[in-house]
């Protein structure tokens, strides 16, 4: 009986890649059937593919936008000034310490 000679890196790397692309088709499987097997998904669809392929309108009103981000920075802005003076109010019932 010969001894074999311990693979190196490169050549167990090879061997687990000829591993894993080699029965890909059934990994697939296994992972999109879930835990029990019996669900049937199908993959997920590549990023960039058809479905994702998203060209914004020629004609789009860049003012509109803009004002209704200027609404959303004033919602933000009253937001704070409402929790500011939530706490304050917590403060003068309960005292200022640390929570």
């Amino acid at each position: 009986m010969e001894s074999e000679t311990p693979l190196t890196a490169a050549e167990l790397r090879e061997r687990r890649r000829q591993r894993i692309l080699g029965n890909s088709e059934n990994r697939m499987n296994r992972i999109l059937s879930g835990p029990n097997g019996d669900e049937n998904r199908t993959a997920p669809a590549m990023e960039g593919g058809e479905a994702f392929s998203f060209v914004p309108p020629q004609n789009v009103d860049n003012t509109q936008t803009f004002k209704d981000n200027a609404e959303l920075k004033d919602k933000k802005e009253s937001f704070a000034v409402s929790l500011r003076r939530k706490k304050e109010i917590i403060s003068l019932v309960f005292g200022t310490r640390a929570w």
